[in-house]
């Protein structure tokens, strides 16, 4: 699921690299990769968090005016406004199952994600992290608003533009030089500390839950091995490597290697797939996330004890393949949906059997 927010970021990225500089989408999407990886390896949450500081004073400046001026735009041109389709300015235009369902996804994923749990558990103290919190909700809609606003009347404007660049077009062609540059600086930052952020989250779940826990099991079996030779009673335990093999690898190292690898996997997907839609990739992302995790998460959290290990880990795997078997067969209804049933049904019968 975090997999898919990382193409998600990556699709407008390869877009606006290969419009700026006028090149074709696969030096575009190298690029990228090598601009991420250096913003990931050499500064990692740190990088993140001040840079999401940096853009997040760039982009509400510079957004607030230019969707003062699209506004300003929208309405001075009759002609614009007259191609503006019913519902135009309407949060809840539209099927309501279909949008309530997407800010379920939404909300019920970021309470599943490892980025933004890390981003919480990397502040300096909790005050920093609660007021960090606070203000990245509020800076939502002043934010949100002015992009709306652009899209809006880039849609009546300029039907012709591909959506995904139409954010792009309007500041460097509706807007003042040095307005749309900064804003375009500001775009591009939150676009690879976005990636980069996700990378790292994707990065620490699989080399310490996954590579450390192997090598300290690995560890232990040597040390119980030895502990049972008479031979060997004279060796001290405490200097047994955590990995006796001559290309031993260490956490970061193998940390930075699945951050690479990730960062590289994203880019490729959102190249096989340039005609796709961002908030596609999105609301699947929120979904798988959701689906698998938001379940065995409460129980663990406000339940403990109450559900075995073998529960969880058949809602996990299962609820994540209904909700992909849902997507990719074209299943009416939010996949977030399935994944949740399925995995209720996992867990519900341990819970009760427990009760």
């Amino acid at each position: 699921g975090i997999l898919f927010s990382a193409v998600a970021s990556c699709l407008p990225a390869i877009y606006i690299i290969a419009a700026i500089f006028g090149i074709p989408f696969l030096p575009a999407t190298v690029l990228l990769i090598l601009t991420v990886a250096a913003y990931a390896f050499f500064g990692g949450m740190k990088s993140a968090g001040v840079g999401g500081i940096l853009k997040m004073i760039v982009i509400l400046s510079t957004m607030a005016i230019a969707g003062v001026m699209a506004a300003h735009l929208l309405f001075a041109d009759p002609a614009v406004a007259a191609a503006l389709p019913e519902g135009a300015f309407s949060l809840l235009h539209g099927d309501m199952s279909h949008i309530l369902a997407n800010f379920s996804s939404v909300v019920i994923g970021m309470l599943c994600t490892q980025s933004y749990i890390q981003a919480i558990f990397s502040a300096s103290n909790p005050r920093t992290a609660s007021v960090a919190a606070f203000t990245a909700a509020l800076i939502s809609l002043p934010v949100g608003l002015p992009c709306a606003m652009v899209g809006i009347y880039m849609g009546a404007a300029h039907p012709e533009i591909t959506p995904i660049l139409s954010l792009p077009t309007y500041l460097l062609t509706e807007q003042p030089s040095l307005l749309g540059g900064i804003a375009m600086g500001g775009i591009m930052l939150s676009l690879i500390g976005s990636i980069a952020g996700l990378s790292l989250g994707i990065g620490t779940m699989l080399s310490r839950d996954i590579f450390h826990r192997a090598r300290v099991t690995l560890r232990a079996r040597k040390i119980h091995k030895l502990a049972e030779d008479p031979a060997s009673q004279a060796i001290d335990i405490t200097e047994i490597p955590t990995v006796n093999h001559p290309y031993h690898l260490s956490e970061l190292a193998v940390t930075r290697l699945i951050v690479l690898l990730t960062i590289t996997l994203a880019a490729f997907i959102a190249l096989a797939n340039e005609g796709s839609q961002v908030l596609f990739w999105n609301f699947l992302s929120m979904a798988l996330r959701s689906g698998g995790i938001f379940l065995p998460l409460s129980f663990a959290i406000f339940a403990p004890g109450t559900i075995t290990a073998m529960s969880a880990t058949l809602s996990m795997a299962l609820s994540t393949v209904a909700a992909l078997i849902a997507v990719f067969l074209g299943a009416a209804g939010n996949p977030l949906f399935f994944g949740l049933a399925v995995s209720a049904l996992c867990l519900i019968p341990c819970w009760l059997r427990h009760r």
